[in-house]
């Protein structure tokens, strides 16, 4: 999303860092709840007790994990890329 708000921007003829610096704005907000929300959602799986336990622990691991690291790709390494790609 941070990529398509950039690249609309860009179309009004804003520059590449301020059309970055400002699609990382609006988007920051939404990717981070939406974020918090699926952790939070997934929490009861990396505290789960009882019966099969470890398989469900493993999968909440993995979930909390992978949004973890995607949240932070997505905000600070894909508007690194997109600058170094798109030059002005």
């Amino acid at each position: 999303m941070i990529v398509e708000f950039a690249n609309q921007l860009r179309e009004k003829g804003v520059k590449v860092q301020e059309a970055i610096i400002e699609s990382s704005k609006l988007r920051l907000r939404p990717i981070l709840v939406t974020t918090l929300a699926a952790v939070a959602g997934a929490l009861p799986l990396v505290f789960a007790d009882g019966a099969d336990a470890a398989v469900r622990n493993s999968i909440g691991f993995v979930i909390v994990g992978g949004l973890s690291i995607g949240t932070i790709f997505t905000i600070f390494v894909i508007p690194v890329i997109y600058q170094t790609f798109k030059k002005d």
